[in-house]
C-alpha cells in the first residue's frame, strides 16, 4: 500500500524514507536442479544482467545498488561464503571489457564499506565502490 514516512497502520510503521529504482517486473526462474552449484549459475548470470541495466546503461554508482538475498537461501546457496561466487562474478564483469578499461568495469562485494558505506568519488569512472 501507498504509505507515507512516519504513517502507521495496523502493526506497519514507515520509518525509512528509500528511493530507487522499483523492479518493472518479477523474474521467476525454472529451476531444474536444486544444488548450489546449479542456482550458483542461474544467479550469476541474473545478477549481471541486472548490474549491466542498473550501473552500465543508467549510470549508477555501483555502491549504490545492493542485491540481497533471504538469509536462509543465503546459507543454503553458499553455505556463509560467497568470496568463490564474487570472485567469479568480477571476473565475469572484466570479461565483458576490452583490457584497456578493466578497471572500470562494475565489481561486487560482499563488504558494506567497500559498497553501501563507501565514499564515492564524483567520476564514476574514477569510483572504486562496489555492488553490494
Amino acid at each position: 500500500p501507498e504509505m507515507k514516512l512516519g504513517q502507521e497502520e495496523d502493526t506497519t510503521k514507515v520509518t525509512h524514507n528509500i528511493e530507487g529504482l522499483v523492479p518493472s517486473s518479477e523474474l521467476i526462474v525454472k529451476l531444474e536442479k536444486l544444488d548450489s552449484v546449479h542456482i550458483q549459475k542461474i544467479l550469476l548470470n541474473r545478477i549481471e544482467s541486472f548490474i549491466n541495466s542498473v550501473v552500465l546503461d543508467k549510470n549508477i554508482h555501483p555502491g549504490h545498488v545492493g542485491i540481497i538475498l533471504p538469509k536462509g537461501y543465503f546459507k543454503l546457496i553458499f553455505n556463509k561464503d560467497a568470496s568463490k561466487f564474487t570472485e567469479e562474478m568480477n571476473e565475469q564483469m572484466k570479461s565483458k571489457f576490452v583490457p584497456s578499461v578493466r578497471n572500470i568495469a562494475p565489481q561486487v562485494t560482499t563488504e558494506i564499506c567497500e559498497s553501501l558505506q563507501f565514499v564515492h568519488d564524483s567520476d564514476i569512472k574514477k569510483c572504486k565502490c562496489k555492488v553490494y
